[in-house]
């Protein structure tokens, strides 16, 4: 645990130094369902809308309270081990930058692997490796660009009472991710090939009936121009997250 937390904070303390930033605060609730298709295979819809709630001047600029995303994330998962699964999804996406930068449309295809692992006898270590094909549309211009990003997640889950997550008890969930732009269309030319990294922990309650709600900061940084000023967004994150297993059908005895 205290390696993960030295990765995270040293990640934030990087990209808070040595540039030019804009701050905004918010929420960012979010909603996650799992659930089993057969033995190898489960379904995964993701939702969340990300939100600067407090207007603000910077540089003489006024930022009001804008909606900076709305993002639904149906993915298929493949089990291929208890320790390690891919996935693929088509994920529909919808933000802009910062509150008075025009709004992108987004449809992003991407393919990801997850090996995950057990460490100091009750915590799981995950390693998440995704890389996405992003077509993207300005809202303003109608400039369509396509856009290569290769992200790298590291995430630490440890129940809080026992050796095991059971009904009706705390967990701690964190993680640290990594963007990457990997093309430069001339349509829409990168910033830096380091361009992004959010950074989360939050405390979560396993509910006997509701499923599992979490809260707690995330903290998204990314590159906003060439010369790597950033927007910087603090936000509240209220996650709640549901399975659904369907029980086989018995057929009633003769």
């Amino acid at each position: 645990m205290r390696k993960v937390f030295l990765v995270i904070v040293t990640t934030c303390l990087n990209f808070l130094c040595f540039s030019q930033n804009l701050n905004f605060y918010g929420f960012f609730p979010s909603y996650s369902q799992i659930g089993t298709i057969n033995r190898r295979l489960d379904y995964n819809f993701f939702a969340s809308v990300n939100n600067s709630a407090f207007a603000k001047t910077l540089a003489e600029t006024y930022y009001p309270p804008k909606i900076l995303q709305v993002y639904f994330q149906p993915s298929i998962i493949y089990k291929f081990s208890p320790n390690l699964d891919f996935a693929a999804s088509i994920t529909y996406n919808y933000q802009r930058i910062n509150p008075d930068a025009p709004y992108v449309k987004e449809w992003r295809p991407w393919q990801q692997v997850v090996f995950s692992h057990t460490i100091l006898t009750r915590a799981r270590l995950s390693h998440r490796v995704r890389f996405e094909q992003r077509f993207q549309k300005n809202t303003l211009t109608e400039v369509q660009s396509f856009v290569l990003r290769l992200r790298y997640q590291i995430g630490y889950m440890m129940p809080l009472q026992g050796k095991t997550l059971d009904t009706n008890e705390f967990y701690l969930n964190a993680y640290n991710e990594s963007y990457f732009t990997l093309s430069n269309p001339a349509t829409n030319p990168r910033v830096a090939f380091y361009s992004e990294n959010w950074t989360y922990i939050g405390i979560g309650y396993n509910t006997a009936k509701l499923g599992r709600i979490e809260i707690g900061p995330l903290y998204q940084t990314a590159y906003i121009n060439p010369q790597h000023d950033r927007r910087n967004l603090c936000l509240l994150q209220l996650l709640w997250v549901t399975t659904f297993n369907p029980k086989k059908r018995i057929n009633p005895k003769s």
